[in-house]
């Protein structure tokens, strides 16, 4: 979902500086990129390193999966052509899943956005016991 679909990077850079920003660091590009992709868990790590040690990580990450699923709720900026593709596959019949490895929650708040009958199958990360980098939500 993130990336492929949902050009997700630029909402998730703005969650994590405000979520940072409440405890007087500034979220950089450099941060970003040290977390791109990466598992929550070590996302809220660095959250929690980098803000003196303020919350736990488990505070950072479940702030973070919080206030990033209010923005793809209110705000699913899809990749460019990734709507039209999607609508074009159903016109021709062809079954969509959305596999994602961001929390069930997120998943579900872009799929209340952008109408859940665009993927009437999903997968999130709390439906697998092993995500990225394991192809268990594929399998």
């Amino acid at each position: 979902m993130d990336g492929l679909l949902v050009d997700s990077e630029p909402e998730w850079l703005k969650s994590e500086s405000e979520i940072t920003a409440a405890y007087g660091y500034q979220w950089t590009s450099q941060d970003q990129v040290a977390c791109l992709g990466g598992p929550l868990s070590r996302v809220g790590q660095y959250m929690h390193d980098k803000c003196n040690q303020a919350e736990t990580p488990e505070f950072f990450t479940t702030k973070l999966v919080e206030v990033q699923s209010e923005k793809m709720r209110s705000h699913t900026p899809f990749m460019p052509g990734a709507f039209e593709l999607v609508k074009d596959l159903q016109r021709n019949g062809v079954k969509t899943g959305l596999v994602s490895a961001s929390p069930r929650i997120i998943v579900d708040a872009v799929l209340d956005n952008i109408g859940p009958e665009l993927f009437p199958f999903s997968i999130s990360s709390d439906d697998v016991e092993r995500t990225k980098p394991h192809p268990d939500a594929y399998l």
